[in-house]
């Protein structure tokens, strides 16, 4: 559940942009990290989507919203009961 305090503390720190300079660069530095994450997302294919500096933050993120998925699946009683891997033939 650790996808809920990341989600607070965006939509709150707007909100406390007035209150000084750690706030601002908080809210920068969080603005900066999820724009890493979304170029990541956006070019995952592409070579420059493929550096640290956007792959981190995309995986980070992608954990976060599987986390968020489940718990939503929870919530509706929906349960994966079973899994299978998928095999590719050989050629």
């Amino acid at each position: 559940l650790m996808y809920i305090p990341f989600l607070v503390l965006l939509l709150v720190n707007p909100l406390l942009w007035e209150q000084g300079l750690f706030y601002k660069l908080t809210l920068l530095a969080q603005v900066a990290f999820y724009g890493c994450a979304g170029i990541g997302m956006a070019l995952a294919r592409k070579k420059v989507g493929q550096l640290k500096l956007f792959t981190l933050p995309f995986y980070f993120c992608m954990i976060y919203v599987a986390a968020a998925m489940a718990t939503w699946n929870v919530i509706r009683g929906h349960r994966i009961t079973s899994w299978q891997t998928q095999r590719r033939e050989a050629a």
